[in-house]
């Protein structure tokens, strides 16, 4: 990862197919074989590599955020949602309270401009993590980007300046009383 991350794709590349060869039969190598293969544009072999690394480890969502990602990049929206959402699912399974595949719903659909689905998905990655700034501004750009100023108003204020939790269950549609900050 340090290889690729260094621009030296082909050392990298070189490195982790040797270490695949060793033993394929661990996840971070087709982890890092497909982070290899993804930064060097080749999305199919890493969507394959993830895979692989998903059958060894089916409950890692961050192996299903990894291919929705390359999906989303090449405009498959369909396919990014469905590993998004497997992430969700999985979490919810598992008990994680972790907004990433909330936001990577959300991203992907504001990036196909369904932006209400997209509030939804930011609001539920807020109820998560409610002191957050980044995920307040992610909320106020999806309002903003759906033309929604009086939403976006508030969200980013408390993206930048912060916000008590009244303000704060305002955004969310709370009661401060029953779930504070």
């Amino acid at each position: 990862k340090v290889l690729v991350d260094r621009k030296k794709g082909d050392m990298a590349n070189s490195c982790i197919s040797q270490a695949v060869e060793r033993d394929p039969s661990l996840m971070d190598v087709h982890r890092i074989q497909a982070y290899t293969y993804e930064t060097l544009g080749e999305y199919n072999l890493a969507i394959q590599e993830y895979q692989k690394a998903i059958d060894l480890m089916p409950n890692y969502t961050y192996l299903y955020i990894a291919i929705g990602r390359i999906f989303r990049h090449l405009k498959l929206y369909d396919q990014a949602l469905d590993k998004f959402s497997t992430a969700a699912n999985l979490n919810k399974q598992l008990g994680i309270t972790d907004p990433i595949p909330y936001l990577a719903i959300a991203n992907t659909y504001a990036q196909d401009g369904e932006f209400f689905v997209a509030a939804l998905n930011v609001q539920q990655a807020l109820s998560f993590n409610p002191s957050n700034p980044d995920v307040y501004g992610q909320l106020g750009v999806v309002y903003h980007k759906s033309r929604n100023y009086e939403g976006a108003i508030p969200a980013l204020q408390c993206a930048i300046e912060g916000c008590d939790a009244q303000q704060s269950c305002e955004i969310r549609q709370c009661d401060p009383e029953v779930d504070p900050m």
